[in-house]
């Protein structure tokens, strides 16, 4: 399985971003390109943007596949299965097909023909709308353009939430490990002054029984001594005595 430090990933997520950025511009763009004329300003200013965002993009999956295509040579290298490989040729394909419906939309063919339905237009004099009409739709078309785009903004700061809660729950699930860890350490030490305590209270209950026979062997000794000098002072009496008796 692939590392959560892989560069990949964090390019993945910026071309993502990207993507998102370029649909929801090309989506503004579309509806300008109903509403204005090729010549207006911020129609051109609009368009070179989404140009040059696609090939911004354009350039940041060819860095990508490129970087696919050495791991896919030496999968074992850089730890990747085979469905982690797969997983990342899909997105890149993914992407490429989304690029091409941008580049499409916006090809240079299409809003040459654009140009030229809106120079017809002026010089017949066929509009479809009336200026009142067409001033009316554009705002409406402009408010709605402001309403997809709040709408796709809080659809991303969602996801960005939910990445950030996910990212808070591993934080606790580690914490919690730590916690544990630390608590059956804790419960091994205290078997271990538990252990300690009994053999230091055994081995006290060893030493005072030890004193008490010292103390009676102690004893045993001072008493025999007194016998002893109590029978040579009888010894020397009747040593005196018989010495008294034979003279």
């Amino acid at each position: 399985m692939a590392s959560s430090t892989d560069p990949y990933f964090v390019v993945k997520e910026e071309v993502e971003n990207s993507i998102a950025n370029a649909e929801r511009l090309y989506a503004r763009w579309q509806r300008m390109f109903t509403s204005r004329s090729a010549d207006d300003a911020e129609f051109k200013h609009t368009t070179e943007q989404l140009k040059t965002n696609i090939k911004s993009i354009e350039w940041d999956l060819e860095d990508l596949a490129e970087t696919v295509s050495i791991a896919m040579r030496e999968p074992h290298k850089f730890n990747l299965s085979q469905s982690e490989l797969s997983n990342r040729n899909d997105f890149i394909e993914t992407s490429k097909q989304k690029l091409k419906a941008l580049k499409d939309g916006t090809s240079d063919a299409r809003i040459k023909a654009k140009q030229e339905k809106d120079q017809r237009s002026d010089l017949m004099g066929r509009s479809k709308y009336s200026r009142y009409e067409k001033l009316e739709r554009e705002i409406q078309a402009e408010n709605q353009g402001f309403i997809d785009d709040q709408q796709q903004s809080q659809q991303m700061v969602m996801r960005e939430q939910d990445t950030q809660l996910q990212e808070v729950g591993q934080t606790i699930g580690v914490l919690k490990n730590m916690g544990i860890m630390i608590g059956d350490e804790l419960d091994e030490q205290n078997d271990m002054l538990e252990e300690m305590d009994e053999e230091m209270t055994s081995t006290s209950d060893r030493l005072r029984g030890t004193l008490k026979k010292l103390d009676r062997t102690l004893a045993i000794t001072r008493d025999g001594k007194q016998s002893c000098c109590i029978c040579l002072l009888l010894l020397t009496l009747i040593v005196l005595i018989i010495v008294y008796v034979s003279k």
